[in-house]
């Protein structure tokens, strides 16, 4: 269910909170937990400032063993929204940092979906692991080698490796 509310809705101040089961989310995650919201939304003149609470468990794929685990995600949101018609119109823009945490919206109407998606996008690892400690795949066979080992020769080249002493000598 969409997370939508209307302008005229907010007099000074609202609180939004409840559960949104699934986002448009893109192939970065997939949602583990409904994502708990709880959003306190306050109108000063053409500006809503919206602080409060995101959180749910993702599951990400580690980049060193590929298997899939779960991540907690639990962070706070502070950011400004604006009407589109208040953006700057300059093709080219430096950012102040305060600029940096201001959405626009165009309508009556803001969708808080998209938000949300975003704000668990930018909570995600860039480079996530199952656990520190994880050993990855073998650079010859493919085995994970947090499961078994493997009986590879380490001095092994690969192809390209070859290649490159060959270019080199």
């Amino acid at each position: 269910m969409a997370v939508i509310i209307k302008l005229i809705d907010i007099e000074d101040s609202l609180v939004l909170k409840g559960n949104l089961e699934t986002t448009k989310s893109s192939n970065a995650y997939k949602l583990a937990s409904p994502v708990h919201y709880e959003l306190m939304i306050k109108k000063n003149k053409d500006t809503l400032s919206i602080k409060g609470n995101l959180n749910c468990i993702v599951y990400l794929t580690c980049s060193r063993c590929l298997d899939e685990f779960p991540y907690m995600i639990n962070t706070k949101v502070d950011f400004k929204m604006m009407s589109q018609s208040l953006a700057p119109n300059e093709p080219e823009l430096e950012l102040t940092r305060d600029e940096m945490d201001i959405y626009y919206y165009e309508g009556n109407e803001i969708e808080f979906e998209p938000i949300i998606n975003e704000e668990i996008m930018l909570n995600i690892p860039i480079k996530p692991l199952c656990k520190e400690t994880c050993k990855g795949l073998c650079q010859i066979c493919g085995k994970n080698l947090n499961y078994e080992q493997c009986d590879c020769s380490k001095s092994q080249g690969t192809v390209l490796g070859e290649k490159l002493k060959n270019f080199l000598n």
